[in-house]
Formats: C-alpha cells, structure tokens, sequence
C-alpha cells in the first residue's frame, strides 16, 4: 500500500490580509517591498470556518438601514465574527425610491471588489434576516425566505465576463423591498463569490461538508478556481449495478483565464472524502461520472456512466485517493467511491491496423465501470473476480474488439491489449456523418455492399485524364465491376443523427461509365442514385443514369475490366436535400443514407461512382507556420483530420486551404499573448501575417510558445477581444505543444457566438469530455446539440456551403 502524505492543518486568521497565509500579488508598492516566501513551495490548510479560496466565498457582511421616509439606505460593514475574509467588497447604493401606492421602496446596489484578488461570479448577495419582520423583497434572483434570498450579479452586470477585478464595480442592480408599514428596517446581507488559487501555490482547501482538495506546490501555472462539495448517492446518475456506494464529491476545477487552453495540472489532485459511519473496505476505486457511448443502449449514443479514474484508501475517517494504480484526478467534475473488495485491475492497449485509439471506451463484464483510452490509447479498469473480458468500442470508427484474462493474484494488475475490428454494421453513437470525407484512407463508419473502397484517384485514362477528389486525399469509389453483387450492384450507408441546427446536407459525385457513348439511349442504362429515409420516408435527392447524363464528356479508355476503348464522365456535380425538419435541439433524429450504383441489362461494361465532400457545411483552413516552429505539413494535415472528426457531430466538413512557412519579423516566436480584452502587440502583429484572401477562412498560426499565459493555445475572436473582427483579424494561434483535440477546440471558441470563451457552451461546459472543456482531463471529443445549434446559426459567418 502506498503510504499517504498528510498535511498540517494550519488555520488561516480571518483578517483582512489572506497573504499571511498565501501571499497574493498585491499594490505595485507592496511587490517592491521585502521578497514575501516564495508561494510555489508554501503548502497550506484552508479549514471550513475559514474558507478564503473556492466556490461561494465569504467577501462581505453588511447591514443597510433602510430609512423610507427620508427615502435613504446607508451601508454598515457587519465585523466582528461576521466579518468577511480578505478579498473584500463593499456595497454602493443609490438611488432611493420610494411608490406609497404599492408601498415598495426600490433602490440600486452596486458590489465594489476592494480586495486585491479577481472575484468570480455569479456574485451573490445573500439577505440573511430582515429586522422588521412586515418587509419583504419583491424581486430576488432566489429564494423563498431570510437566509435563502439574494440578488444574483452574472456576467451581464459583471463587465459581459463572470468576474469582477480588484477596484472594479458591477454594474448596479434594482433591490426592491415591500413595506405595507412604511417603516424604517434592516438588512442583513453576506456577499458571496468565487475567489481563485494562485498560480503555483500548493495546499489542502476545505469544503463546508468534510470534502476537500489537495494541489501540489507548481502543479498549476495559472490561476485556478478549486472547490468540493459532497454529493448524496441520489445525485448519481450513472449505474452502480453490483458496486457498493460508498460517497461522492463533485470537484470544481475552473482555470480562470478564460480566453486560453491550459495543460492539466503536473501532479494528480489529491481528493479527500469522509468515509460512511461503518465503512465496509478500507480500499476504494473512483468513477468519474460522464456521458459516454454506448452502443448496446436500445438507441446507440451517450448515456452516462462511471469513468474508472483513481484508488482511495481509508485514511483517518476520510477517502483519500492515491493516484497508485490509475493515473489520478486531474480536473473537475462528479467523482464517485465504491468499496473495492478484492480482485485487481487490467490495463492494456486498444488499436486498430492504423495504431492506438484514444477516446475508445472499454467496458468489463465483472462490474460497471469503464474507461476511456487516453491519447496513447491505453486504459486502466477495475476489475471483480478472476477471469474476466474487456470489450473496446472506437465510437468514431464503429470498431470494436474484446480480450480475455484472469487476476490470479488479488490486487494485481493484468495487461489485456484489444485489437478493434471493422463491424460489418457499424454503430453511430454520435451525431453527425462519420467518415464523410473518407479521409482516413479508408470506408470504415460505413455499411458497404459489393465493390466499394477508397481511393486517391481514378486515372489516369488513355488520354491521360485523371479524377481525383474534390477535398482532401481521398474519395469513395462503388461500382459495378469486381465483387459488385451479382456483378450489378454496389453500396455505401450509414445511419445518422442529425446535427442541431443543421439545414441542408450536400455531397459530390461523378459518375464514370463504359456506357458511354455507344448505349446511351439502350436498355443498358446504369444508374446512380443517393437516397434518404427519414420519419417522414424516403427522399431520392440525386440522381445520374446513362440516359438520362445530359452533358457526359468523353475522357479515353478508363482501363475497367471486361470493357472497351471508350469511356465517360459526368463530372463532379452536387446532390444535397433539406433535413432543417429533423435538426432541432430536442429529441435527437436519426435518418438513414444510402449511396447505391447499378449496372442494368448486363454485367460487363463498368460503371464506377466516386462521392466526397459530405457536409452541412464547410470551414476553411488557411494555416502559416512561423519559422522555427517545429509544425510540418504533416502535422496540419493531421490535425485537420482530428478536428473533422470532432466538428462532424456539428455538420462540419474542415478543408485546408494551404499551408505555408513564413518567416519571423521578429520576437513572434514566442508570442505573448498576455490576456486584457485586447490583442497584444505581438498577437495583433501575427495575426496580420500573410492573411487569407479569402475573408471567411479561419487564420490558423504555429508558433514555438505563448508567452504570458499558461497556455497551450488560443483562439482570438471578436467575443474575447473587443478590438478582433471576425473577418479582418481573427485567428487562432498554436504553440509546439501537439495535442490530438486542439484545433477543433480552437474552432470552436471561433465558431461559438456571440459567447465569451467562459460561457457554459465552451469552457463552463459541464462535461470534461466535450471538445471545449479545460483542461483536457480525458480525451475532448464530444460536440453537445447547444453547442451545435450554435455553430449552426442562421448567418454564421465561417460557415460555408
């Protein structure tokens, strides 16, 4: 058993000066005066009754005197045991007024932040007893009676962000009291609001309930707001099936720089519990609740369940996880305790014939949990009793594959790679089209029937004409030819729920036959048709068939087996068909598609169809590699692929429109992209760089670092930073750091309007596996309906056909 590490528990004075216990940055005079200790190596205890970081933070206690005939309110600060921990605010009022027909006195109050920490929202002023008992107030933001109302102050009063900097006042907001005395009364208010960690500071932060956070001295290199909060066994979700419930703590992990991407912390967070009264194991494995596919549900998608995250061991009445077995907790979210009574663990691989998978979800049969592959695809279960199998699911792919062992030794842990396998039907969890682009060099996330496959070109023909696809490397080749169905017949199809926000779904096809010239007009009249079946039945939305081409051109002797010297094309031509009626953002809909070419009155003489490009729409990539930097064509190329996977659930088909080097004009290599509101010198500068002439494409820079944030990257858009627009000096910028998820990240902090990046559609979102959560904490692949409404808009900017 790994032993545990156990922190002194110091309790912070509640004075007005929270650095005498973590020294934060203060006046510029004060960061001049002797060097205070260095808070990366300073690990502290932050008890309940003294809580001065977190979520709901005591910032001020006051009492107003509201005078209604001299129509007046004056501000007292409460002090004493009331008073409130540094950072601090104060109340500003006015004016007064007061209606002595609905005996209502109404008067606006403002919050100043006179500490020297940021504040976060929403900002709440809690009214905690009323000295005359006859008044009440009228408009609360929640509530029902003294202790449970308050006002609310959201980002909508908070500068248009959820946060409000030191010296900074919200703006002012109406508290209206009813009075049928009209006598003079008091107000007991507490303000309350979310005050953040420091970057690089380490230490133990209490919640009310028992649960706490332990962060490791220079884990996180940016500001972070942390805080837990016990949940009951009814507050979860996810199904337990055999495993004991043992406790439950939801984690608040907000990084508070909201307009950037930041790396996880360095070293697991460190989670305590209390245990139950007469706990049943003194070992416990940790689930963290997330919405993750599941293709054996009676309609396939995400529901939610446990994702297997770390190991807790009793430690003095409290859970205590260990990080010993699993990596550990690196971020927010549900996480739950189960009593581990015996057995061991398996770990393993899951791949397929292009390499490891991350984001496949393993399941087990001994118990519920399950895993999701990192991003070297490998994965870590608990598992209950001896033999046992693993089962991987790719939901991009529609693969899976399973693998069988045995815990031999109680508290062992087993390796059990899993090989995925093409299903023959594959299964579409996820909205969207998979594969649309057939861009992984291959047809997988298709049914097939006959002869189909992928390729790169058709060609070249005996006049030397060669077809290639109309985006990216690759299209879909079905045709009559070998291994057809009867020598006639081929097929593609797929099942697919339709994106939120969606309008008209668009492809590209060119028809290529032997037929032509000499049976056009004949019985042997190929065909080609796209169809799809949707609640309202089945829509035929393009079409080709030798008779019927109508402006085919001859193109030489296209080599098909069993033919002649002569061959034709229709060329590449669109098909599309309006599916708006099934994309609302309620009860997901699912429609089927079907690609099918068929050779008529014989089975000689070849026809071959080749589709690409299937979207809702269409973002444009026009990518500039700063020298030095180490991106390469390849690695565009590939996040390019990434991200089409990703942004697919939304409709979106990403296209690359070049790629070039430029070189440094100097000191852009490690760009400071220091947040304000406002682009940096060097931001702007960059952001100039070789500029698409085309306006709608997204401006996508690689540079060597950022500097001034802890950041892996950022997305500059006109609703982060008030001097960006959309279609001048927009842009997302990219530092060495490869990860597989960013840029579709990055795209959707663009595409996502008109909310700021900290919004609850990019990183407040609730689930750590969606694309625009931070930090990445599990693999980021999932786009919700919300999001995609939005990105959907009518009139979005980015978005082609």
């Amino acid at each position: 058993m790994k032993k545990l590490p156990l922190f002194t528990s110091i309790l912070l004075s509640l004075t007005l000066a929270l650095a005498t216990a973590i020294p934060f940055p203060s006046t510029p005079a004060a960061a001049s005066a002797a060097p205070a200790p260095t808070p990366a190596r300073r690990i502290v205890s932050t008890k309940a009754a003294g809580r001065t970081v977190g979520q709901d933070i005591l910032v001020g206690s006051f009492k107003l005197h509201v005078q209604i005939q001299q129509q007046r309110v004056t501000v007292q600060e409460r002090g004493g045991q009331h008073a409130a921990a540094v950072p601090a605010t104060r109340l500003l009022v006015g004016p007064v007024s007061w209606n002595p027909t609905s005996k209502v006195i109404s008067f606006d109050v403002g919050v100043t932040n006179t500490g020297a920490m940021t504040l976060f929202g929403p900002v709440r002023a809690h009214v905690l007893k009323l000295a005359s008992p006859d008044a009440t107030p009228v408009n609360p933001d929640g509530g029902s009676a003294a202790g449970s109302w308050n006002f609310a102050y959201g980002s909508e009063l908070l500068g248009g962000e959820p946060r409000l900097s030191p010296g900074e006042t919200s703006g002012k907001k109406p508290w209206r009291f009813h009075s049928p005395t009209a006598k003079a009364f008091q107000v007991d208010v507490e303000v309350r609001a979310g005050v953040p960690l420091p970057a690089g500071v380490g230490g133990t932060f209490e919640g009310e309930d028992g649960t706490s956070v332990t962060v490791e001295p220079n884990s996180i290199p940016y500001e972070v707001l942390i805080d837990s909060e016990a949940v009951p066994a009814s507050g979860v979700v996810a199904p337990l099936g055999q495993l004991e419930f043992a406790g439950a703590v939801n984690v608040t992990f907000e990084p508070t720089d909201a307009a950037t991407d930041v790396a996880p912390p360095a070293a697991p967070l460190q989670i305590s519990v209390p245990a139950p009264a007469n706990p049943t194991a003194s070992q416990f494995v940790v689930g963290q609740q997330l919405p993750v596919d599941d293709p054996d549900a009676p309609t396939p998608g995400l529901t939610e369940q446990l994702v297997a995250a770390d190991t807790a061991a009793l430690v003095g009445g409290q859970m205590v996880t260990e990080a010993s077995v699993f990596p550990g907790v690196f971020g927010g979210g549900l996480f739950v305790f189960v009593a581990n009574h015996g057995s061991g663990f398996a770990t393993g691989t899951v791949s397929d014939a292009g390499g490891p998978r991350s984001g496949a979800v393993v399941s087990n049969n001994t118990n519920t949990l399950v895993s999701l592959t990192d991003g070297a695809g490998r994965y870590h279960l608990y598992i209950n009793g001896g033999p046992f199998s693993v089962t991987a699911f790719d939901p991009f792919r529609g693969s899976r594959g399973t693998t069988a062992g045995d815990i031999a030794v109680s508290g062992s842990t087993v390796t059990a790679n899993i090989p995925l396998t093409p299903l023959t039907a594959p299964v579409n969890t996820r909205d969207g089209v998979r594969n649309g682009g057939f861009e992984r060099g291959d047809i997988s996330s298709w049914t097939t029937t006959g002869a189909a496959a992928a390729r790169q070109q058709l060609g070249p023909t005996s006049t030397g004409v060669v077809i290639r696809p109309t985006e990216g490397q690759w299209m879909a080749d079905i045709n009559t030819g070998t291994n057809s169905v009867g020598g006639v017949g081929s097929g593609l199809k797929q099942r697919f729920v339709v994106p939120a926000g969606v309008r008209t779904f668009r492809f590209d096809f060119n028809f290529v036959s032997e037929e032509f010239p000499e049976f056009v007009g004949s019985v042997f009249d190929d065909s080609f048709r796209a169809l799809v079946t949707t609640p309202n039945g089945q829509t035929t939305f393009a079409q080709v068939s030798v008779n019927q081409s109508q402006g085919f051109s001859l193109i030489g002797d296209c080599g098909f087996p069993g033919g002649d010297s002569t061959c034709g094309q229709t060329g590449w031509r669109q098909g599309s068909v309006n599916l708006a009626a099934f994309s609302g953002t309620g009860t997901p809909i699912t429609v089927e598609l079907l690609f099918s070419s068929n050779d008529a009155g014989d089975n000689i003489y070849d026809t071959h169809v080749l589709i690409d490009n299937m979207r809702f729409s269409t973002v444009w990539i026009d990518a500039k590699i700063i020298s030095g930097a180490s991106a390469s064509l390849a690695r565009v190329q590939q996040e390019i692929r990434n991200a089409n996977e990703i942004l697919s659930q939304a409709g979106i088909n990403i296209q690359l429109r070049n790629v070039q080097t430029v070189a440094d004009p100097g000191g852009l290599l490690d760009t400071d992209v220091t947040f304000t509101g406002t682009l940096t010198a060097e931001e702007s500068t960059l952001l100039g760089i070789s500029r698409s002439a085309t306006a709608t494409d997204v401006n996508y820079y690689y540079v060597r670092s950022l500097t001034g944030l802890a950041a892996l990257a950022i997305a500059c858009g006109p609703d982060d930073f008030s001097d960006v627009n959309i279609l001048t000096n927009s842009g997302i910028i990219m530092s060495d750091t490869v990860t597989p998820e960013t840029l579709a990240h990055e795209l959707g902090h663009i595409l996502i309007s008109p909310d700021n990046a900290g919004s609850t559609l990019e990183h407040s979102v609730s689930a750590s596996n969606n694309i625009m959560k931070t930090p990445r904490t599990v693999p980021r692949d999932l786009v919700n309906r919300h999001q995609s409404a939005n990105i959907n808009r009518a009139g979005a900017p980015l978005l082609l056909p």
